[in-house]
Formats: structure tokens, sequence, C-alpha cells
């Protein structure tokens, strides 16, 4: 219940912030327990659990919370007083996610060797090291306004958080922190 309520309030002062429904915080939401913590408890809660779910209802799942998503990007700027909206986490992204998890764990093969070594081994230092790289990364946009950009920006930032989780990794005093 305490994630959920999390969740909430980080949605109506994050990407619900200018609408009707939601109220402008001084601080940014995105960051800190408010969107993690129910996304946190429902990977603790799926990856508990001892039935599998089908991995076609699983993609289903996934696919409801995609779309769903989409549609946010696409009504929330309509109903925004502020352009634009910082569109990250919403309504539809637990969703997501609640589809996406079991659809992986039905399906262990499927990202074969790579995959499971840097998703399994590697998500929570990437998910810690990430936010180290997004600003300095995002200054670099001011000299590359291209499409090419918006798709290599995210490929940057996960490239050096993989790298610097790697390198924290081989260190045995530092590997809990990502690990």
């Amino acid at each position: 219940m305490l994630g959920i309520a999390l969740y909430v309030y980080g949605l109506l002062t994050g990407l619900y912030a200018n609408t009707a429904a939601g109220f402008p915080m001084p601080f940014d939401p995105r960051n800190g327990p408010f969107m993690s913590a129910l996304l946190v408890a429902c990977g603790y809660w799926i990856a508990g659990c001892q039935r599998r779910i089908d991995p076609v209802i699983a993609f289903a799942v996934t696919m409801i919370g995609l779309i769903g998503f989409e549609a946010e990007l696409h009504w929330v700027p309509m109903l925004s007083s502020a352009w634009p909206p910082i569109i990250d986490y919403g309504v539809f992204t637990p969703i997501f996610g609640i589809g996406a998890l079991p659809f992986g764990l039905a399906l262990p093969r499927l990202g074969a060797r790579w995959w499971r070594r840097v998703g399994a081994e590697c998500v929570l230092g990437i998910y810690v090291c990430h936010e180290l790289f997004v600003e300095p990364a995002w200054m670099l946009h001011a000299w590359f306004h291209s499409y090419a950009w918006k798709f290599m920006f995210p490929v940057i930032v996960f490239v050096l958080a993989l790298g610097l989780t790697m390198l924290l990794a081989r260190e045995r005093h530092l590997r809990w922190l990502v690990r």
C-alpha cells in the first residue's frame, strides 16, 4: 500500500503535476522512493511467486502496459499547462513491468548468454549508476541537434553505466553496491 501511495504521489507531482489533478513540487519525484518503491515491490513479489505465468498472457499484459503508456504520452501533454511535461513514469508503467518480468522469467533463454549476464548480474548497478551519466551526457545535446542523438543518448548512458558497474563489480569491497 505504501508503494502505491508513493507512486500516486509521484505521478501527481511528476507527469501529472501541471494538470488539473496534479500539483507541482520543488523537487523531482522521479528520484528516490516515489517511483521505485512500487516497482521494486512488484518485482520482489513476482520473483517470489512459485508458479510461472504463461508467456502469452505475460506478453499481453506487457503490450497493454506499453499501449497504455503510449496513450499517456499522447494525451497528457494536451492536458498539461506546461510544455513539455517530463514523461518517464506513468499509470501504465507498473503494468508494463508486471507483464515484462514474468515474460522474461517464462522464457529464460530469450536473451541467451549476453542478456543473462548483463540483465541478471548488472541490472542493479546500471539502475543505480545511470543517473551519474544522464546530466553530463545531456549537456552534449547542445552540439548534437539531430534525431540520431535522441537514439544515441540512451545508448551512451547505458554503455557508461554498464562500464562503471562492471568496473565496480571487479573490486571485492565495492561489489555489493552493484550486485
